[in-house]
């Protein structure tokens, strides 16, 4: 009787093994979505950009400040990034307006030594409206960009200076933005 037991309980045992490794095979279908993402980063501790005007030679021959790793890029196709001034430039609230003409800069992005191909970049006088300075036909997984903001020469800020004070500060907005190209 106990030989008996043992013998079921085998069989049973062995025929639960084979109905285990004789089931039948599944599919499972893996869908992967993917949608197409831009993201412009500015450098947070470039947040404020300076160009000061010491002396008659940066008058004369304008004021340059370059700005390393300044813009970085990931987009997933093409891309524009454009800039433009949102507010005229102007003296800072309490410098007052004196009639002088509103005035300007260049913006210039420079290319990365890591670019690969098919990227322009652009040389731009700010404007009120969108300027592309930097396009690309391709997809980039995180560029970076050196931007230069150049102050005019040719003495173009001299009836800017406010001379009752002791400097003047002219400001203005700046919107970066990209778009699919």
């Amino acid at each position: 009787m106990m030989k008996t037991k043992a013998i079921r309980l085998l069989f049973i045992l062995f025929a639960g093994m084979s109905s285990a490794l004789s089931q039948e095979s599944g599919q499972v279908t893996l869908n992967i979505t993917l949608h197409p993402v831009q993201i412009l980063k500015i450098n947070p501790g470039q947040s404020e950009v300076n160009i000061s005007y010491e002396n008659a030679a940066d008058y004369l021959q304008g004021v340059v400040s370059l700005q390393p790793g300044h813009l970085t890029v990931f987009s997933t196709s093409g891309y524009e990034v454009s800039v433009y001034s949102d507010t005229p430039t102007s003296r800072a609230a309490d410098e007052g307006q004196q009639g002088a003409p509103p005035i300007g800069f260049q913006i210039a992005a420079l290319l990365p030594e890591t670019a690969t191909g098919g990227i322009s970049v652009s040389n731009i006088y700010l404007q009120h409206y969108k300027q592309n300075i930097i396009s690309s036909r391709q997809a980039d997984p995180g560029m970076s960009f050196d931007i230069e903001y150049q102050g005019l020469g040719d003495n173009a800020y001299l009836e800017q200076v406010n001379n009752a004070r002791e400097t003047t500060v002219l400001r203005t907005r700046l919107v970066y933005t990209i778009e699919v190209k």
